[in-house]
């Protein structure tokens, strides 16, 4: 008969005790047991840690680094976004499971979160980004009614790419690539009349002219319209430093005659290197800023052969669904508390999500999604 046990950790100093297995088991550069420490400690030391260990007959089988922090609701329709009150939530993400995300350890999971909602300790658990195949959007959590879950999902697609083995076989195997790559190139060589030049920032010293560099694109970008990144935000800089001093931190930029006109940061951690926040000058769209440094990445990784595998992320941008050879399709998982004003709010925030998602099946009805979402990027 199989023993599971559930132990929770609600403070740094307290998970030393697990870190040789967590060092085995970790995966990725966000739930790093170095970053993990950092992260609780300076950029963000408002956020509760909320750590559990699940053991299967004494043996560890999964570590799932979470958090507890008040969040405000958000509401969406479209590009727009609207935050309403402040619940106390528990969050969790894909990129913070380590080890087995078997049945028997969701189950354990489930249990967990049901009574942290039902006690009050927390008014909502949000598990985000985790593929729809997984067992965490089977989970059965007892005792919390449907008016407290989330039965409308908005599904994004997870896109990955195999590192190639030269940079001419991954033109080849996409149609059209090299042509177009050709055509981003010449033109941005005639505007820049030859002043060209893209520059890769990756140690502490160099952080200030990459991020202030980085500011003045983002300012100029469309995601710049949508609240996107805030380079000068001090929680922002504290982790980019960090990441730089462990040398996972890549920052690089275009430029045209001296100006900077398009920025991509990513992480090279262990043997993947995962993009993080790109943006370009809505000016040099035409020219395919933004495409041409991404393809420049590629290409040097191609040849150094560091890493194994491109994480591009979620979204549903073009060049995703044209580089990537791999992909799968994952959602958040919300629950809510069986209480009067957590119940109002998901209904609320159900009323809204379901708006937006028959807007963009009517929009994809008629063939109009691309566009509309073209045009509002490059109002």
């Amino acid at each position: 008969m199989m023993c599971t046990e559930t132990t929770i950790y609600k403070n740094i100093e307290s998970i030393e005790e697990i870190r040789d297995v967590w060092q085995q088991l970790q995966w990725n550069p966000y739930s790093d047991y170095d970053a993990v420490i950092h992260r609780f400690t300076v950029p963000e030391p408002h956020l509760n840690p909320h750590i559990i260990c699940i053991r299967e007959n004494r043996k560890v089988r999964a570590i799932i680094v979470g958090h507890i922090e008040d969040q405000r609701i958000p509401f969406q329709v479209g590009y727009k976004t609207w935050v309403g009150p402040t619940l106390r939530t528990c969050f969790f993400n894909r990129y913070g499971f380590l080890g087995r995300m078997s049945t028997s350890v969701c189950a354990a999971l489930s249990d967990h979160i049901g009574k942290l909602l039902k006690s009050k300790e927390v008014d909502w658990a949000r598990l985000t980004r985790f593929p729809l195949d997984s067992p965490i959007h089977r989970m059965q959590v007892a005792g919390i009614p449907w008016t407290c879950r989330d039965p409308l999902k908005l599904i994004q697609e997870s896109w990955q790419l195999t590192c190639p083995s030269r940079f001419e076989h991954f033109l080849d195997a996409h149609r059209g690539l090299r042509a177009n790559l050709k055509t981003a190139r010449r033109r941005l060589h005639k505007t820049s009349h030859g002043d060209l030049r893209i520059e890769c920032y990756r140690h502490p010293h160099e952080i200030e002219t990459a991020l202030d560099h980085s500011q003045q694109v983002a300012e100029k970008s469309w995601q710049h319209k949508l609240g996107g990144i805030d380079f000068f935000d001090r929680s922002f800089r504290a982790r980019f430093r960090f990441n730089m001093e462990q040398d996972w931190g890549r920052a690089y930029l275009l430029y045209v005659q001296g100006r900077p006109v398009s920025y991509n940061h990513g992480l090279h951690y262990a043997r993947s290197y995962i993009f993080e926040s790109v943006g370009y000058d809505r000016a040099f769209r035409r020219e395919g800023a933004g495409k041409l440094l991404w393809m420049n990445i590629i290409e040097r990784y191609t040849a150094s052969g560091e890493v194994d595998f491109f994480d591009f992320g979620e979204g549903n941008s073009e060049h995703k669904s044209w580089f990537c050879d791999q992909s799968f399709k994952s959602s958040d998982r919300n629950l809510f508390a069986p209480h009067i004003r957590p119940k109002l709010l998901n209904l609320t925030r159900l009323a809204a999500l379901g708006f937006h998602l028959l807007g963009k099946k009517l929009l994809k009805a008629g063939r109009h999604h691309a566009l509309v979402r073209s045009r509002w990027r490059h109002l």
